[in-house]
């Protein structure tokens, strides 16, 4: 019997009678999916699923296809996903440095969306980077590196940066939770902690491509950052490695006098400049200059 006829016949008498409304309820809830995963399949299903480790299990009449997926990945976000698909199609850069790419309107819009309430308190500074060039790696193993917690560290310069659990991982796609902190971020005597959770989801797709979302939590209690919010896109090159694309944003409940607002704003958007450069001499280190893919001869910087 197909899921859809079993849940109408379960549901029939709990509409029937008033009194079982909550157990109704409670029902529509148990067939709840996660995320990133098809629609039509409830979560105890793709757990059996993916501990059968058969990837055809999933391949059942109706499962949606791989961009309804990536749709539901992203619900909610699906401006910021476009602006990422946008920033992908741009002619690749040359070389081995990646591409910033800034995006004042996203900070008008974050500021006027969150500016009385983020996530664990007002948004009142915020720094967006969008960030695409290429890495020797294939796009599982740069996905790999997004979300190990040691590699974020690193990059970040954080003072610790570790992984608190893993939310769900069914094969193709994994949520996990991070904990973060940079202590002592600043200049001079003005100087701040950031604490704060980073949730980190990916789904890998049969073409080899790989998408990334990053959201915040506030569990446990954040400090001074209340917006960590992104999306990323890694693809295949036809000479080898992948093109990684990313717009990663960062809120704060810091309020900066004018006379600093400058130095401040500009240390602040070197944070995120700084992690960039760090994944990608990460991802090229011990690969001579004539090692370097050709990535099938796309357009330069």
């Amino acid at each position: 019997m197909k899921p859809s006829r079993l849940l109408a016949r379960l549901a029939r008498p709990c509409l029937a009678r008033p009194g079982t409304v909550v157990a109704c309820a409670l029902l529509l809830v148990s067939c709840a999916t996660f995320p990133g995963h098809p629609v039509r399949l409830s979560a105890p299903r793709l757990e059996t699923a993916a501990s059968s480790g058969d990837p055809g299990a999933l391949d059942e009449p109706g499962a949606p296809s791989a961009e309804q997926r990536v749709a539901n990945l992203f619900g909610g976000l699906e401006a910021l996903r476009a602006r990422v698909l946008t920033m992908h199609a741009t002619p690749l850069p040359t070389g081995r440095a990646p591409r910033f790419v800034r995006f004042p309107e996203i900070v008008a819009s974050v500021k006027r969306r969150y500016g009385r309430q983020g996530f664990g308190g007002p948004v009142r500074t915020v720094v967006v980077l969008g960030v695409t060039g290429r890495v020797p790696l294939s796009t599982s193993a740069m996905a790999d590196r997004l979300m190990d917690s040691e590699v974020e560290r690193a990059a970040l310069y954080a003072t610790s940066f570790k992984r608190t659990q893993v939310i769900y991982a069914f094969g193709d796609a994994r949520r996990e939770q991070s904990r973060a902190e940079l202590l002592g971020v600043g200049m001079g005597p003005i100087r701040f902690n950031l604490r704060f959770n980073p949730v980190t989801e990916r789904l890998d797709l049969p073409d080899g491509r790989v998408w990334m979302r990053y959201d915040p939590a506030t569990t446990p209690k954040i400090e001074r950052v209340t917006l960590y919010r992104g999306s990323a896109l890694l693809e295949p090159l036809a000479g080898g490695g992948a093109r990684l694309t990313e717009i990663l944003i960062l809120g704060t409940n810091i309020v900066i006098p004018a006379f600093l607002e400058p130095p401040l704003m500009k240390l602040a958007a070197e944070t995120l400049e700084n992690r960039a450069t760090n994944l990608w001499a990460g991802a090229w280190e011990g690969v001579p200059e004539a090692g370097a893919p050709e990535g099938a001869g796309q357009g330069g910087k």
